[in-house]
């Protein structure tokens, strides 16, 4: 049961968030990055970069400018927009998050998050869908429980603090939380 309500909430977060995209894709393989403003504007530059919006710098290009690609994607990417761009020959630390940064005319600076799952397996990406699935169960399921066993666990120390002054706090389990 809790399998089919995380692949609810997992393809909810795909399709419905605006700040979560996400890309499964094969090693070695080209994968294309994009990222769409929803409205009207002009972009005048773009940047991508790996790690989130403070990692590494991927490529800049400007309406003004050629691109500007980082030494250690220069034969990697290929196809660049000022929507997206394809990098070329996927390998196992390209998985991850990206950020794209654009700036456009009249809405301004946007920020777009994309995480790029990576399998092994030609196939399919199963093993990544899984890997998320797993993720998800544990912040769903895991955390809230574990937040809550806590609580309880401080609420009883409180408790039986309280109707037990007479004891020395070492004596309790309790007395580090």
């Amino acid at each position: 049961m809790i399998n089919v309500n995380i692949r609810y909430l997992f393809l909810y977060l795909i399709h419905f968030s605006k700040c979560l995209n996400t890309c499964f894709h094969v090693i070695g393989h080209p994968v294309t990055l994009s990222c769409e403003p929803s409205g009207e504007g002009n972009v005048s530059q773009v940047e991508w970069r790996i790690g989130g919006c403070d990692g590494r710098r991927i490529l800049v290009s400007n309406t003004n400018n050629p691109v500007v690609v980082e030494q250690d994607y220069i034969d990697r990417v290929s196809a660049v927009t000022m929507r997206g761009f394809t990098l070329l020959g996927t390998q196992r630390n390209d998985a991850g998050p990206y950020c794209c940064s654009l700036t456009t005319f009249p809405l301004g600076s946007l920020k777009f998050h994309l995480f790029l799952y990576l399998s092994e397996d030609p196939q399919t990406g199963t093993v990544h869908l899984h890997q998320l699935q797993t993720r998800l169960t544990y912040l769903i399921i895991v955390k809230p429980v574990l937040l809550c066993q806590l609580s309880i666990l401080n609420i009883l120390c409180f408790v039986i603090k309280r109707n037990s002054m007479s004891l020395k706090r070492t004596e309790w389990p309790c007395s580090m939380i």
